[in-house]
């Protein structure tokens, strides 16, 4: 249950790389705010709040794994019941390596490909006999 006002609870999605969340019920009146840690900082500080992710118009939102906290608003009724679902994905790379080295050398190869090229091209160019002008 929820009370009448703003209840900020903090989560934990660290070890996940991103959160599809829904909401089955949208009752108008809630709103629900993902905060990563320098938006709850900001909060904290000033008051301020980013635009509600999921509210009775929008009712599906993907949530990043930096989420801290959620802030839930709460216009409708005093004691108002929720529920929200949350489908949590965890995202590995393990050959993402093969790209700090893969890079540099594609790097290389592409510029001894260009030089050879334009090597190429300027022997050809040096090689070929002059141009001849026709007399009139």
């Amino acid at each position: 249950m929820l009370d009448l006002g703003l209840s900020v609870d903090e989560v934990d999605f660290e070890e996940f790389s991103y959160a599809e969340v829904s909401w089955g019920d949208p009752k108008c009146g809630l709103r629900f705010h993902f905060l990563s840690v320098l938006d709850y900082q900001e909060y904290v500080d000033r008051g301020t709040l980013p635009a509600a992710a999921i509210n009775c118009d929008r009712v599906t939102a993907v949530v990043d794994g930096s989420t801290s906290h959620i802030a839930i608003g709460n216009d409708r009724e005093p004691a108002a019941n929720y529920t929200l679902e949350f489908d949590l994905f965890v995202i590995h790379r393990p050959l993402g390596w093969l790209g700090l080295v893969a890079l540099p050398l594609l790097s290389v190869a592409s510029f001894i490909a260009v030089i050879a090229l334009l090597r190429k091209t300027l022997v050809d160019l040096l090689r070929r006999p002059p141009l001849q002008q026709e007399r009139k």
